[in-house]
């Protein structure tokens, strides 16, 4: 499946029997939607039942007994990247956000992968608090990588700062500049 990292049978659970938001026919009718618009099942859940994909991801981390973030490329720290090597990062559908109290809190779009976790432990060294974060925004964040990318938000961030007090902290903040940028970038499309 191309976004949640759950088979059909979990997500029919999940939706039916668990949140009862629609029920047997209905996710059969996704699932038919799902296969002649060759799109991924949630997508056709949430679009044709009108539940919010945040909401959804947000139930699933639950159950899943970890944290969701709604990541932004404003929530990477630098030391944290720089701890996976962004070919690993991105075959894995990961990406490290911060390290706080010697823990990575490591971005994933399947947070149940045991191996994963168990692998970056090893790399970098320390214990991994996996959170559930959309695969499209772990994308995103996988530019965070290139070094130009990040000079050009450092120098924006630099220009944005010496425009004088006019501009708030939350307009300086280079993730933000940087959302901007993708928001733009998905209208243009």
């Amino acid at each position: 499946m191309n976004g949640l990292h759950i088979t059909e049978a979990e997500l029919r659970n999940f939706l039916v029997q668990q949140l009862e938001v629609i029920d047997d026919q209905e996710f059969d009718r996704a699932r038919t939607m799902a296969g002649r618009f060759k799109i991924p099942l949630e997508r056709a859940v949430v679009e044709r039942n009108h539940i919010p994909m945040r909401f959804l991801m947000e139930r699933l981390a639950e159950t899943w007994a970890v944290d969701f973030m709604d990541l932004k490329p404003g929530d990477v720290r630098a030391p944290a990247l720089r701890l996976l090597r962004e070919d690993y990062a991105r075959a894995k559908s990961v990406v490290p956000v911060s390290v706080d109290g010697g823990r990575l809190q490591l971005a994933m779009a399947d947070p149940r992968d045991r191996r994963t976790i168990a692998e970056v432990e090893q790399t970098a060294g320390m214990p991994v608090v996996p959170v559930l974060s959309p695969e499209s925004a772990i994308r995103r964040a996988h530019l965070l990588y290139h070094a130009d990318v990040r000079e050009m938000l450092r120098r924006s961030v630099q220009e944005a700062s010496s425009a004088g007090p006019a501009m708030t902290a939350d307009e300086r903040s280079a993730g933000d500049l940087l959302q901007r940028v993708f928001e733009y970038a998905a209208v243009a499309q």
